[in-house]
């Protein structure tokens, strides 16, 4: 979905060490990217990997919470990639920066999202649902069963509700 006329594009929470932001650097030569992340070892693991690819000149890895404000102006980006991050923001969250998303985006901008959906990797039996929030907490347990279980928040999807939250930020959905 990436023109080549997205030159500026935002990748809200990143994580996969930068392997999605690398291939759009590579395959438009003009984009600048601001990516970012509250993970710091993520961060510093991500920003060594851009550092060896020579592209820090065209992918900037920043810390930054999306929750809060962004530091953008209006109608800023023409593409924004937020690959796996809304869905550990609470209902009241999600909403206020969809909305900072919608601003920061140009009118004829892309935000493309992927987010955990309903019933993904949660036992069944041992979790805890927030009404409030919509967030499902639990214990993850690794698939070597070694590991110590994490608990985990996350705000899982269907298709109808986060639809309904990008339409009441102002998003058409395609």
């Amino acid at each position: 979905m990436l023109k080549d006329t997205d030159t500026l594009i935002f990748c809200p929470g990143i994580r996969t060490c930068g392997f999605a932001e690398i291939k759009m650097a590579l395959k438009n030569k003009k984009c600048q990217i601001i990516a970012t992340t509250i993970d710091t070892k993520g961060f510093k693991e991500t920003k060594k990997i851009i550092e060896k690819t020579e592209l820090s000149n065209r992918i900037h890895i920043k810390i930054e919470d999306v929750t809060k404000p962004l530091p953008y102006n209006n109608k800023y980006f023409d593409y924004i990639y937020a690959r796996l991050i809304l869905h550990y923001l609470t209902k009241q969250e999600l909403d206020k920066t969809l909305k900072e998303f919608y601003r920061v985006l140009k009118p004829e901008g892309i935000l493309f999202i992927v987010v955990r959906k309903k019933d993904c990797e949660v036992n069944k039996h041992n979790f805890e649902y927030d009404s409030n929030t919509k967030m499902t907490t639990y214990k993850f347990i690794n698939s070597d069963k070694k590991s110590t279980p994490i608990q985990i928040s996350r705000y899982f999807h269907t298709k109808n509700s986060i639809s309904d939250h990008l339409k009441t930020a102002g998003f058409n959905i395609e």
